[in-house]
């Protein structure tokens, strides 16, 4: 790494962890989810649509709970 290019990675980095929490716990990923369970119901309980979704809205809920 060029001297000097440790501090603009970092803040590149911090941008872009930023955005991806920020996309990553947005109002229309609940939507979708709850789109997606509502499909996910016709399944069996452990199904690999339904475990999917169940486990992607535990990862949204924690997301939700850290700034």
């Amino acid at each position: 790494m060029p001297p000097g290019a440790a501090e603009l990675r970092s803040r590149q980095l911090a941008l872009l962890a930023g955005l991806v929490h920020r996309r990553s716990t947005s109002p229309e990923l609940e939507r979708l989810l709850e789109a997606a369970q509502n499909h996910a119901d016709a399944e069996g309980e452990d199904s690999p649509p339904v475990v999917n979704v169940r486990e992607t809205r535990r990862v949204l809920e924690r997301k939700k709970r850290i700034p």
